[in-house]
């Protein structure tokens, strides 16, 4: 298992960044944002915090599942977050081609300020945080029983049983590195 730059046990660190808010693409300069803060996450439950890039072989193949997540617990108590290391253009590019049509996307353009604040070293990145900020889960790349736990907090969070992400016939590896 890979050694998270921020471990459970540690306090998240604030952040207040954009939001994509509707499709932008490369032509339209005025992109429509506004900022979200992690206290504005945490008001109403714990909050998934996932870094990712358009890049990353190992993001393109997280983020589905991630999405199917974000979609089987309708009114969560759970923020669930994607937090782009891209620009706005970048970042709706994955929305359309990776298959994550309503999960929030943050942006941390570079210099990827809250990532380094976060001291991320590979992507995807996957942190749970408390209601009190504590980080009570953390791991990086795809780790497919790391998932289902997640998912399974996810779910407890929310008083239902945890839904299922994967398809027995989806031959899901249990790792890919980042």
């Amino acid at each position: 298992m890979w050694t998270v730059p921020l471990k459970p046990g540690t306090r998240a660190l604030d952040f207040k960044i954009d939001l994509l808010v509707g499709p932008i693409d490369d032509e339209d300069s005025a992109a429509v944002s506004k900022s979200i803060a992690l206290v504005e996450l945490l008001e109403k439950g714990p909050a998934v915090l996932v870094f990712v890039k358009e890049g990353c072989p190992t993001c393109q193949y997280t983020l589905p599942f991630l999405e199917k997540m974000y979609q089987s617990y309708p009114q969560s108590k759970v923020s669930i977050v994607v937090i782009a290391q891209e620009e706005a253009s970048a970042a709706s590019r994955m929305v359309h081609n990776f298959g994550i049509p309503t999960t929030p996307i943050l942006l941390d353009p570079e210099p990827c300020t809250l990532s380094a604040q976060y001291k991320l070293v590979y992507v995807p990145t996957f942190f749970y945080v408390g209601q009190d900020r504590e980080i009570k889960m953390a791991f990086e790349s795809f780790n497919r029983e790391e998932f289902k736990s997640l998912n399974e907090v996810v779910a407890q969070a929310n008083g239902a049983s945890p839904r299922s992400l994967f398809s027995s016939g989806e031959g899901v590896p249990s790792f890919r590195p980042g």
